[in-house]
């Protein structure tokens, strides 16, 4: 389950379009961003993508798609796709604007949820406890 304040970029890139793509370039070390997950997509094999913060590589493809991988890359730089070669593609970044590695709080779920969560529990619990006594207890 991703973040509420995930922030998901997709985007096509038509056959001879090879360069740079700035997925968010307001990305510094003071302001850092965790890369959650990523996916590509090639039209074919005469390309490769690169997904880079700053100068850092943080993933490389070459010429196949990849599936969905998650990650926990915390990016210090512009985030940016470089494709090179002459095949269409589609990339998808997923991430999140904070440092989700030095966060101590879990933002994921709110109270509500849990306590919702917690009383489907109990509602299933109460379900499974009358199914057992059912099967196990004969009626007089």
């Amino acid at each position: 389950m991703l973040p509420k304040n995930t922030i998901t970029k997709t985007q096509y890139i038509p056959i001879n379009n090879a360069g740079d793509y700035i997925i968010d370039n307001t990305i510094t070390p003071e302001n850092p961003a965790t890369v959650l997950g990523l996916a590509f997509i090639q039209g074919n094999v005469a390309s490769d993508m690169e997904l880079y913060s700053g100068n850092t590589l943080i993933f490389q493809n070459f010429a196949l798609d990849t599936g969905y991988i998650e990650m926990n890359f915390v990016a210090t730089g512009t985030l940016k796709i470089v494709k090179s070669g002459n095949d269409e593609a589609v990339f998808v970044v997923n991430y999140s604007p904070d440092n989700r590695t030095s966060s101590t709080t879990l933002d994921s779920m709110t109270q509500g949820d849990v306590l919702i969560s917690f009383l489907l529990f109990l509602l299933m619990l109460g379900f499974s406890f009358g199914f057992l006594v059912k099967c196990f207890i004969k009626k007089i």
